[in-house]
This record gives C-alpha cells, sequence and structure tokens, in this order.
C-alpha cells in the first residue's frame, strides 16, 4: 500500500472516529432530559466551549449548569436560545462575562494611591526634565509651580479625585443619581482641583516648598512608576492612567 493510501486511510479513520464521538455527545444530552431543539444547542454549545483556552473542570461546570438550567425552566416552554442568545453569543459571554455592578466607591483606596504614584511620576518628570534642560532661570512666582511640596500636593488631590471622575459615568456602577447630577458633581469637583491647584502657588511658603535638583525630580519618578507597578501587583486597580479595559474585567 502506497503512503498516499496510508494517509487517506488514517485521515478517513481519523473521521469516523470524530463522527462517533459527535454522535456520541449528542445522544448524551438527549439522555440528560432535554428537548430536541435544547439537546442540540447544547451540543453545538459544547463543541465550541471546547475551543476555549479554559480548565476542563470549569468547562464540565459551565455545561453542567446550563443543563440543570434547562431542564428545569423547559417545562414552562423555555428554550435555550431564549435565555443564552445564540450559540454564539453565549460563547462570548463565556468568554468577556460583564462586570457587576459596583458602588461608586468600592475599591477606592487601592485606585486613589496608584493614580497618586503615577501623577507623581508624570509630574516629576515633567519638572525634572525642564529643570535639566533648561537654560533660564525662574521667577519666583514660576519657581514655586515646581516646588516639591506642590508637586506632592497636586499629585494626591489628582489621584484621590481621579477614581472618583473615571467611576461618575462607568455603567459597572450603580449609579442612585441621574446623569445630569453627575455631570454637575463632576463640574464642581473639576472647579474645586483647579483652585486648589492655583490656590497652591499662593498660600505654600517658599520654605516648605523648595525646588529640588532636576535630577532628583527624575528618580522620584522612577521610583513612583516602580510604586505604580508595585500598586498594580497587589490591587485590582480599575481606574486612572495605562489601566486597560482587559485588567478591569479580571
Amino acid at each position: 500500500m502506497s503512503n498516499e493510501n496510508r494517509k487517506r486511510n488514517a485521515a478517513a479513520a481519523a473521521q469516523q472516529k470524530k463522527a462517533t464521538v459527535n454522535v456520541e455527545e449528542r445522544n448524551a444530552f438527549d439522555n440528560m432530559g432535554l428537548t430536541k431543539r435544547n439537546a442540540d444547542y447544547m451540543f453545538r454549545f459544547k463543541q465550541q466551549l471546547d475551543q476555549l483556552n479554559m480548565p476542563a473542570e470549569k468547562k464540565r461546570e459551565t455545561v453542567d449548569t446550563m443543563v440543570s438550567e434547562l431542564v428545569k425552566e423547559q417545562k414552562s416552554g423555555a428554550t435555550a436560545r431564549n435565555l443564552y442568545g445564540t450559540v454564539e453569543q453565549r460563547i462570548e459571554f463565556i468568554k468577556n462575562p460583564p462586570r457587576e455592578k459596583e458602588a461608586l466607591f468600592t475599591n477606592y483606596w487601592p485606585n486613589a494611591g496608584y493614580n497618586f504614584f503615577i501623577f507623581l511620576a508624570l509630574f516629576s518628570i515633567m519638572y525634572g526634565v525642564t529643570l535639566l534642560f533648561s537654560k533660564n532661570s525662574f521667577s519666583a512666582e514660576q519657581a514655586k509651580s515646581y516646588g516639591v511640596a506642590v508637586i506632592v500636593i497636586t499629585s494626591i488631590i489628582t489621584g484621590a479625585l481621579m477614581p472618583i471622575f473615571t467611576r461618575l459615568f462607568d455603567p459597572a456602577v450603580k449609579h442612585t443619581s441621574k446623569w445630569y447630577s453627575r455631570l454637575g458633581l463632576m463640574v464642581i469637583l473639576a472647579i474645586v482641583w483647579i483652585s486648589v491647584f492655583f490656590g497652591l502657588f499662593i498660600i505654600i511658603p517658599n520654605a516648605i516648598n523648595p525646588v529640588l535638583p532636576g535630577i532628583v525630580y527624575v528618580v522620584v519618578a522612577v521610583l513612583s512608576f516602580g510604586a505604580s507597578l508595585f500598586m498594580r501587583s497587589k490591587f485590582k486597580i480599575t481606574t486612572g492612567l495605562f489601566v486597560s479595559r482587559r485588567q478591569m474585567q479580571k
């Protein structure tokens, strides 16, 4: 027998084996008390579910849960399509389940801390690079904006407000007020932030707001960025800069 015939026979045998397995799996759903339509849905769903990168135990739990629900609900005429949508829609739901609704200040402090370090890093690197490469001297008022106290306090306030700004219109949050009320609150908070930012230049004395060497700000930026990475490794960070939608859904 030629190699070509062997390959053809092997392919035919594999196809026959696959067809036998499919028949057995389809019959298994028929024997679980499902209607023909629901059994067919679950068979097609399981075939696509098997293609996902999920633990086998998790796949079995998913199928068992859906079968139990269907056996119960089909008594009142429900179908799998009614309950779960198309097979493709159900697979997408399994792959990317919607986030549960949360309170506005859920997980607030870790997010505020993360944003504090991120903005401290951004402000520090911006001012540090400016100081390192600037050839002109600054006036007294200009120098205040480069002072360490202003940078730290601005970072604290920005870090504290960022989670609130981000979540005021987040669909994953249980909002108890209308959108226009939340928009008004956002405007008020923005005005407060701007007022505090410019007010710092007036009320903070130079004695506690020194302008540090540019290289010091660069070092602070690196350390702050490292601290933000640590926060992301230890806590569930869902609001802020450089936080991807994929991470929010974890």
